[in-house]
């Protein structure tokens, strides 16, 4: 039998990132130059405005961030 060769590149340990993009790099992006890298679905609902929940959502996690509030980083959320 022939082996299938594997197109998948290997895991890589080092710092996260989302189409080409770091956590810092993307954190710095204005919400419609992060929608441009989301799938279609996301773009339409970011397109779309903002629910009342979700708007509280960002101005608080803003708000905690800029006090130091939290502090975990990605990688002590993988496993």
């Amino acid at each position: 039998m022939v082996k299938k060769s594997s197109s998948r590149l290997p895991k890589r340990k080092g710092e996260f990132t989302y189409r080409g993009k770091t956590v810092s790099e993307l954190q710095e992006l204005s919400i419609e130059e992060f929608a441009e890298l989301l799938p279609s679905r996301e773009r339409r609902s970011i397109k779309r405005g903002f629910t009342d929940g979700q708007k509280k959502f960002c101005t608080s996690s803003r708000k905690e961030r800029k006090l130091g509030l939290i502090t975990e980083t990605l990688s002590s959320f993988q496993k």
